[in-house]
């Protein structure tokens, strides 16, 4: 997506397990994963962000800088795929599941020898930032 295959990329959709696990906030755990899904196609500039929870399902909406919207979609059960769509102004594309880690190893082997960080630092905290508004959101939300 980065390198202008769909042009510029005006929205995703990205599915992703959450799973979550008691010492840490919900997508901090499992969700992280999808949330860099995101950051990775649309940036750092996420401005508004909406966590909707029903069942095992969350459903987290980011809506980033330029009207870009980017959704995240949940699942806390056995559901181990990792995938979604990305659109452009130039074309959409599926994004591919999660295949393992080879492709990974050699940016964290680099980040280690070299102290390069696999990626940009403003990216990096607006994944925390994401993902801190998701739960503060959620933690909002009334019961009915």
């Amino acid at each position: 997506m980065r390198n202008g295959k769909i042009g510029k990329v005006k929205g995703a959709d990205i599915f992703t397990p959450t799973p979550t696990e008691p010492s840490h906030p919900d997508l901090y755990w499992y969700g992280i994963h999808g949330v860099e899904m995101l950051f990775t196609m649309l940036g750092p500039d996420c401005r508004r962000v909406t966590h909707y929870q029903a069942g095992d399902t969350d459903v987290v909406v980011g809506e980033w800088e330029g009207g870009r919207i980017g959704t995240l979609r949940g699942v806390r059960n056995d559901m181990w795929n990792f995938g979604g769509h990305a659109f452009g102004d130039k074309g959409h594309m599926a994004l591919g599941d999660f295949t393992g880690y080879a492709p990974l190893m050699p940016p964290i082997i680099a980040f280690f020898q070299e102290s390069v960080p696999p990626a940009p630092e403003a990216e990096t905290i607006g994944i925390y930032g994401f993902m801190d508004a998701a739960q503060e959101s959620r933690l909002k939300k009334v019961p009915r």
